[in-house]
C-alpha cells in the first residue's frame, strides 16, 4: 500500500505541460492556493535536506506575515525531504529527478505568486529573521542581498577563497554593487526575475542573477547577516561547483562585456606585430631560385 500511495503522489496530471524551464513533471502541492495574492513568496530550494528543512520551515512560519506564501522546491530528493516539507502548510513541488539548484530556482520563479520572491537555503545556515527585513527593503529597492559579514568559520577555507575571487570578478567586471553576490539569502521583484531569462541549472544561478541584475541596472541594497553552521551534509563541491560558477561568469562576457573577450586576441596580435618588427628580414624570394 505504501508503494502504491507513493506512486500516486509521483504521477502528475495529464495537464502538466513540459516547458524549457520547467521539469517535465513535478509532484503537486497539497495546499490550496490562497484567494489573496501574497505580497512575498519565500522560496526554499532543497535537495536531501531532511535534517534541516523542518527547522527552517518552523522558523519561517514563525517569522513571516500571514499574507506571504512559502514554496519548497524539492530537487528530486531521495530522502524524506518531500514528506517533511509536506507536513507544513506550504506549497511543495518536486522534480522527478535531481536537476540542480538553478533548475529548482527557475521552477520556483515561474510558480511563485508573490510580487517579490525571497530565496533562502534549506540547511539552516542563513538567519530566517532577515526575511522580513529583506521584504521591507524590497519596497524601495529591486534587489536585496544578505551579505555574510560574520560566521566565516562556518565556510570551508577553499570555499572562502573561491567566494573572494568570484565576488571580485562579479563586482569589478559586471558592476554588481552589493558585497556578497553568491549569498543564498536574497530577494528580488518577480517580474525582474522573469525578464532575466535565467538558464543556469546548478550552483551558478546566484552568479547569473547578480550579473544580470547589475546589467539591468536594478536598484540594489544589502543587509549584513551572520552565516551559521549548516544542518546536514553539504551539497556544494568546492572544486566542481566552483568551476561551474566560473563558467557562468565567463560565458556571460560576450553578452555584457564583449570588449574583455577581445583583449586576449588584441594582446596576441600586438605580440605578433612586435615579434615581426624585431625579427631579422628574410631573404627575398629571388634567393630561392636556382
Amino acid at each position: 500500500m505504501a508503494g502504491q500511495a507513493r506512486s500516486r503522489i509521483l504521477r502528475g496530471p495529464a495537464s502538466a505541460v513540459s516547458t524549457p524551464l520547467h521539469p517535465p513533471r513535478w509532484r503537486q502541492p497539497r495546499v490550496r492556493p490562497p484567494k489573496v495574492t501574497p505580497a512575498t513568496t519565500v522560496v526554499i530550494p532543497a535537495y536531501n535536506e531532511e535534517d534541516g528543512i523542518a527547522a527552517v520551515l518552523r522558523d519561517v512560519f514563525a517569522t513571516i506575515s500571514k499574507n506571504d506564501e512559502v514554496l519548497v522546491v524539492d530537487d528530486g530528493s531521495d530522502d524524506s525531504t518531500y514528506a517533511v516539507a509536506s507536513s507544513f502548510p506550504c506549497r511543495v513541488v518536486s522534480h522527478w529527478k535531481r536537476q540542480g539548484k538553478g533548475a529548482a530556482v527557475r521552477t520556483a520563479i515561474h510558480l511563485a505568486r508573490g510580487k517579490n520572491v525571497v530565496f533562502i537555503d534549506a540547511d539552516g545556515s542563513y538567519p530566517v529573521a532577515a526575511i522580513p527585513r529583506i521584504a521591507r527593503a524590497l519596497e524601495e529597492c529591486e534587489m536585496v542581498v544578505a551579505c555574510r559579514v560574520a560566521g566565516r568559520e562556518n565556510v570551508p577555507r577553499f570555499n572562502r577563497l573561491g567566494n573572494a575571487v568570484f565576488r571580485g570578478c562579479i563586482r569589478t567586471v559586471y558592476g554588481f554593487k552589493p558585497d556578497d553576490p553568491l549569498t543564498g539569502l536574497y530577494g528580488l521583484n518577480r517580474e525582474h526575475l522573469l525578464r532575466m531569462n535565467l538558464s543556469s541549472r546548478g550552483f551558478g544561478i546566484e552568479a547569473e542573477i547578480a550579473i544580470k541584475a547589475a546589467r539591468m541596472g536594478l536598484r540594489t541594497s544589502d543587509i549584513p547577516i551572520e552565516y551559521g553552521a549548516r544542518i546536514g551534509r553539504p551539497k556544494l563541491n568546492g572544486l566542481k561547483d566552483g568551476f561551474i560558477i566560473l563558467l557562468t561568469i565567463v560565458r556571460l562576457l560576450p553578452r555584457y562585456r564583449p570588449w574583455l573577450c577581445a583583449l586576449p586576441a588584441a594582446a596576441l596580435l600586438s605580440a605578433g606585430a612586435v615579434l615581426a618588427l624585431l625579427a631579422p628580414p628574410a631573404a627575398g624570394w629571388e634567393a630561392l631560385l636556382p
